[in-house]
């Protein structure tokens, strides 16, 4: 569910305390490799697998080169934003040469949805002076119906004898958006199978972000540090779901309207621009017994409406000199862009592209909440960890009347996610 800094491989997220153990010189040529393995699984609705593995070397005395490859696969159902009714749906699939039908008072989903990332960094980071640091980057990820290329850079100061550390970090993306049967028109009507699609002829769509992180990271004592960062994204172009619609329903009944035999619905619009801003405070501290408590706090709002806040803690308890222990849970906030649109009456469909509505609860008001444990060795040559964790969302009611007060318009979403490292 979305970020600030996406890129911005420059943070000092990794001062933190993340260590890798090197193999020797003969075994990995230098290289320290790392691999991870990511399931996540929505009940009746989407599921993904992710792997990746990285791998770091350092060229020359503090100068290191950093790589990662990922691999993330989507499939399930995904809800388009149309609402549930008191009857059976049918709806023309993104193609516009299929259909699918919804079972009466079920949240429409598309089951046709899948996707394939492949996606592939490169991070260098090279000493300028005793306590300055260049830091540069790309980027580079490619799936069906989009791709993204990004590079970055930075530097990293330290002083107060090596007790401090600011960062500074941009970051520049270029999205190409090419959905699948063409960009919807904002507010047209999806027409059956086979017919007209009203799709805008101009084809590819783009994207492009700037992203700006300011870092502090300050060692307080022998046992305990904190992070501060404050990071600001600006992005213009397209960020419209083509795949989000909004029903239609009756001004005085509140039924679903229909466009021949299919839902009546329309394609959704957003703004061209967007702003976000958060502020991001981190303390680590190592406890009695080498347990590590990690907690941290985001604020973020945006010029859409949305502010959220996130509060995400770890606990490490040492098991012993090389095993662990570590829970964790998260709490997400958030409240709802002034574009949440959970539904049209007849009389009220703008006209307008300068009107801007989307029916995507995750631009609604949500909370949702993340516990999980995670069991792992350290300090051996082979580190490895495996975790499982449950999380639930938790959007927020809607205004209904008439029939769709007997539908519950944002269900609750559940998912287990599953996490596997091992460090070579």
């Amino acid at each position: 569910m979305n970020n600030i800094s996406k890129g911005l491989s420059c943070a000092v997220a990794g001062l933190l305390g993340t260590n890798s153990v090197a193999l020797p010189e003969d075994a990995t040529g230098g290289w320290n490799l790392k691999s991870s393995f990511l399931i996540y699984s929505e009940s009746n609705r989407v599921s993904a697998t992710e792997a990746s593995i990285s791998a770091d070397k350092e060229i020359d005395t503090n100068e290191t080169l950093a790589l990662k490859l990922t691999i993330d696969s989507l499939t399930g159902a995904s809800a388009s934003g149309a609402v549930s009714t008191n009857q059976a749906q049918t709806f023309t699939r993104p193609s516009g040469e299929g259909s699918y039908t919804t079972s009466a008072n079920q949240i429409p989903l598309d089951n046709s949805f899948k996707d394939t990332r492949l996606d592939l960094s490169m991070d260098w980071v090279k000493p300028i002076k005793n306590d300055l640091k260049l830091k540069l980057g790309s980027n580079i990820s490619t799936e069906y119906d989009y791709q993204s290329f990004s590079i970055n850079t930075g530097i990293e100061h330290s002083f107060n004898t090596n007790n401090s550390t600011l960062s500074v970090g941009a970051s520049f993306a270029r999205d190409s958006i090419n959905p699948v049967g063409g960009v919807p028109i904002a507010f047209s009507n999806m027409e059956e199978a086979g017919a007209s699609t009203n799709r805008d002829s101009s084809g590819t769509k783009t994207k492009n972000t700037l992203d700006l992180l300011v870092s502090l990271t300050q060692i307080i004592d022998k046992n305990s540090l904190f992070q501060l960062n404050y990071s600001s994204s600006r992005s213009n172009g397209y960020h419209t779901d083509p795949y989000k619609v909004i029903s239609i329903v009756d001004a005085v009944t509140g039924e679903i309207t229909l466009n021949g035999n299919i839902s009546n619905v329309v394609y959704e619009n957003r703004p061209d621009n967007r702003s976000m801003d958060s502020v991001f405070f981190k303390y680590k501290r190592n406890l009695t017994g080498n347990n590590v408590l990690d907690t941290s706090y985001r604020y973020l709002w945006d010029d859409w409406g949305i502010t959220s806040h996130t509060v995400d803690t770890h606990y490490k308890f040492r098991l012993s000199e090389n095993s662990f222990l570590e829970p964790h849970i998260r709490y997400y906030s958030q409240s709802s862009a002034e574009l949440y649109t959970p539904y049209f009456t007849n009389n009220t469909v703008p006209t307008s592209a300068t009107v801007f509505a989307s029916a995507d609860y995750r631009v609604g008001s949500l909370d949702t909440f993340t516990i999980g444990l995670t069991y792992g060795k350290d300090n051996v040559e082979s580190p490895w960890s495996a975790g499982l964790e449950y999380y639930k969302q938790i959007p927020a009611n809607v205004a209904t009347f008439g029939a769709l007060n007997e539908q519950n318009l944002n269900p609750d979403v559940s998912a287990v996610i599953l996490k596997l490292n091992y460090d070579f």
